[in-house]
């Protein structure tokens, strides 16, 4: 039975996402510890290639090609570019990768996918939820209900025991024989789906991109760690610094576009809410900063607590009304970030203008504190 609805990727996006969001909050927000979980890469000096090995724990992977054809008891979590996935797991998948192939005789549990390609056989024991742009499901048996948006999907020989909810531009294999359950199928020709996939891609690939190399200069100067990123009154300092600058640079932004005052206005202010966004890219590395020193977590690394920050931050404000509560959180917290950032260039700016006597003056001042927080 096949169901076409005025609006053919909404629905199977709300789905798709929600679904997908559910498990990835569980699995990175509530279960993860370095007790209960196996990190990859195991060292800062690790190749491009990442092979995950056999383990009855969660596992979290990120690299450029990560690689499992062992067994993995628990849930899998892997952020990559080419992700190969040959062995069995006890539990769930969750993939954000380029190219992603699954070939594995069991997985137990939920498969949760968003990449670029996707290629997939074997047996699956729950639900599999996928978003991509080219779709291969070939020899699977499919438990649980099968959610698709796609451009190009191509089912064949394969068996899905529950619904299927499907979203494509083109089609490859007849869903009638395969699906025993409802099918609910949208024909989108207009490729919207895709564009809209690509832009969201290439611009998680940009912040992704960004972690890479200012994580990488920060941890070569052993600066990825900033202790000051704390809840606290510096904290509040720096949200007043942010809504300093947004509701100062406000009116004269709107009186420019008005009363058509001087460009140069008009640019400051642009200027101003152009750095306010592009602040987001750093935000996961100050949200992870802001967790680690707020709640005292020390058996987990900086550089996987800014992974995890940056899933949790985007699958969070994907989420349909989950999203409203969320972004109210990131904002907050994106305030903070953005006032940090200023009050760091500002430091830097003022340190670079100033003399080495004044520098040793401010040296001065700050060292009876240090010493009264040592005391205490």
């Amino acid at each position: 039975m096949s169901k076409n609805t005025t609006n053919p990727l909404k629905n199977i996006f709300k789905i798709t996402i929600f679904s997908f969001s559910l498990l990835i909050i569980s699995t990175v927000l509530f279960g993860v510890s370095a007790q209960a979980a196996e990190f990859y890469p195991k060292n800062q000096d690790s190749s491009e290639k990442i092979e995950i090995a056999s383990t009855r724990e969660n596992v979290y992977a990120a690299g450029k090609e990560v690689v499992l054809n062992q067994s993995v008891a628990k849930d899998i979590v892997i952020a990559g570019s080419n992700v190969q996935i040959n062995g069995n797991v006890g539990r769930s998948i969750i993939v954000v990768a380029q190219d992603v192939t699954i070939n594995s005789d069991r997985v137990a549990g939920n498969a949760r996918i968003v990449a670029q390609k996707v290629q997939i056989k074997g047996n699956f024991g729950e639900e599999v939820i996928i978003a991509a742009k080219d779709v291969t499901i070939e020899n699977s048996i499919i438990s649980g209900d099968l959610v698709v948006a796609t451009e190009n999907l191509t089912i064949k020989n394969s068996q899905i025991l529950g619904d299927a909810k499907i979203s494509y531009s083109k089609l490859d294999g007849d869903l009638k024989s395969q699906v025993k359950g409802e099918i609910q199928e949208n024909k989108d020709t207009s490729n919207n789906f895709g564009n809209a996939l690509l832009g969201f891609l290439s611009v998680q690939f940009s912040v992704v991109v960004f972690l890479l190399v200012v994580g990488y200069l920060l941890f070569r100067k052993k600066a990825l760690e900033i202790n000051e990123i704390r809840f606290g009154s510096r904290f509040g300092s720096d949200i007043l610094i942010s809504l300093g600058f947004l509701f100062l640079t406000l009116p004269i932004l709107v009186l420019s576009l008005i009363i058509q005052l001087s460009p140069l206005v008009g640019l400051i202010s642009i200027i101003v809410y152009t750095s306010f966004v592009l602040s987001s890219f750093f935000l996961p590395i100050y949200v992870a900063n802001f967790a680690k020193n707020t709640f005292k977590i020390t058996n987990i690394k900086i550089s996987y607590l800014i992974a995890i920050s940056y899933l949790v931050i985007v699958i969070l404000s994907i989420i349909p009304i989950v999203n409203i509560v969320s972004f109210v959180v990131f904002f907050v917290l994106l305030l903070g970030n953005f006032g940090f950032l200023v009050r760091k260039l500002a430091s830097t700016i003022w340190n670079s203008l100033s003399t080495p006597a004044d520098q040793e003056e401010v040296e001065t001042e700050l060292k009876p504190k240090k010493v009264k927080k040592e005391e205490k």
